[in-house]
């Protein structure tokens, strides 16, 4: 009802989407701005990817995608099934365009006629004229989760500048994408940049490195690279213990590389991880609680002493880290005893 809410080109392009010329509505319907069906808008031949065919195997789906919503459209990067148009210009043109691929093309795509003018006002409609601003600005309802991976999380390990190559000249590349969050079993780091089957060493250690090689303190793991299909690599985990005795600690990572042609392996670069609380035991404030339930009953005291039986470092609870005693028994006690806040 607000009759200020397009601009007079939004306005223009809102009417060139509704035209004959255009027909974006029959496919784009409001007020989802998708009829939710499958369509063959030529982007590219069948044989690249028979798109909804693979799922229903009916030829007549050959090349088919799903009509997706236009809504936020402007806040997109990249626009198609394939990401390949990297603006709304660019699609626009591609509709206007009469050369698609004609195998099992719908026939909706016949005939669209835009001149310079009708092309440019419906980019405007579909850039700001459907933009909700609580999107654009992460407001509520549409505001984020703080996510302990989101890109520039300071949780995520940072790297430091350096490394080594290997004989032909190779720096290995070390991979930390995944937060160090206390308890978690998937807490990984990867290796690239190498020859294929190359024998690599992880090693982490206390302390920092000095001019970029750290002293380890302890090896996690010896792989080698792959050598099947795709550049080489390799994929490590080490799993956090479950300990909030480690919030804040900082452990650092390196990879070494054998190279019988050196007499030194190649080094990645080093990798810094802070570990932070991230599961129940920290973030809940209730260490005892084992099985993450939010109650502390029988089982998280049998899961204890399992654990403890193994030498799991989720039951190393006390000072010195890697050794199990009476201590660590005590801590658990008292954590069992002080509950669940």
């Amino acid at each position: 009802g607000d009759t200020s809410a397009l601009t007079p080109a939004e306005q223009r392009g809102w009417n060139v989407f509704q035209s004959g010329a255009a027909r974006c509505d029959q496919c784009h319907v409001p007020p989802l701005f998708t009829d939710g069906t499958y369509r063959n808008i030529g982007l590219r031949p069948v044989a690249h990817d028979a798109g909804r065919q693979n799922v229903t195997g009916d030829p007549t789906d050959a090349g088919r995608f799903k009509v997706p919503g236009l809504r936020n459209a402007g806040l997109k990067r990249s626009f198609m099934h394939t990401g390949q148009l990297a603006t709304l210009d660019l699609v626009v043109l591609f509709y206007a365009n009469s050369a698609h691929n004609n195998d099992n093309l719908d026939p909706l795509m016949n005939g669209i006629q835009l001149n310079a003018g009708q092309q440019a006002d419906l980019v405007a409609f579909l850039d700001r004229g459907l933009t909700d601003p609580r999107v654009e600005q992460g407001l509520f309802p549409f505001d984020a989760p703080d996510l302990f991976n989101a890109p520039g999380t300071t949780t995520n390990p940072v790297l430091f500048p350096g490394g080594r190559p290997d004989s032909q000249g190779r720096v290995p590349l070390m991979v930390a994408r995944t937060p160090p969050l206390i308890g978690s079993d998937e807490f990984k780091l990867g290796l690239g940049n190498v020859a294929p089957g190359a024998t690599a060493t992880l090693v982490m250690s206390l302390n920092a490195p000095v001019a970029g090689v750290i002293t380890p303190d302890t090896v996690i793991a010896t792989v080698n690279a792959s050598t099947g299909p795709g550049d080489p690599a390799a994929t490590v985990y080490w799993p956090i213990p479950g300990t909030p005795l480690l919030d804040g600690q900082i452990r650092y990572f390196q990879w070494r590389v054998d190279d019988p042609n050196q007499a030194q392996p190649a080094l990645s670069r080093v990798a810094r991880a802070t570990l932070v609380c991230g599961f129940g035991d920290c973030a809940t404030g209730c260490p005892a609680d084992l099985d993450r339930n939010l109650r502390l009953d029988f089982f998280d005291i049998t899961r204890f002493l399992t654990l403890y039986n193994q030498q799991d470092p989720n039951a190393d609870l006390a000072e010195p880290l890697g050794v199990f005693n009476f201590f660590d028994l005590a801590e658990f006690i008292g954590l069992y005893t002080a509950g669940c806040p």
